[in-house]
């Protein structure tokens, strides 16, 4: 998974829940790779190791998993790291049914 996707993922967990919630996450998180090093928006990462964090986050929050990757997918598209990466794809497409079809291909 891409490396935007989880700097995303841990600056809308900071200010959804808090600094004291991603530290703690943080902690959970323990010896995955991809909190042993500053996140990289241009690194890639394993998928496994964010849908682990999503069951993390959801522990920490008492939100269930489909409400914060609602949530997530939200913030993406409205956080200035990613918005211009939304809107670029977006745009390539003529209708919204054809974004779709794209998006199940992958």
């Amino acid at each position: 998974m891409h490396g935007l996707i989880f700097v995303t993922w841990e600056k809308y967990l900071s200010e959804r829940f808090g600094e004291a919630v991603l530290s703690k996450y943080r902690v959970a998180q323990g010896g995955q790779v991809v909190t042993q090093a500053p996140l990289l928006a241009s690194q890639v990462y394993d998928d496994a190791t964010l849908v682990a964090g999503v069951g993390i986050a959801s522990q920490l929050t008492g939100f269930p998993a489909e409400v914060l990757l609602r949530e997530y997918g939200q913030y993406f598209q409205m956080n200035g790291l990613t918005s211009h990466f939304c809107s670029y794809v977006v745009n390539q497409f003529q209708s919204g049914r054809d974004l779709l079809l794209a998006m199940s291909a992958v």
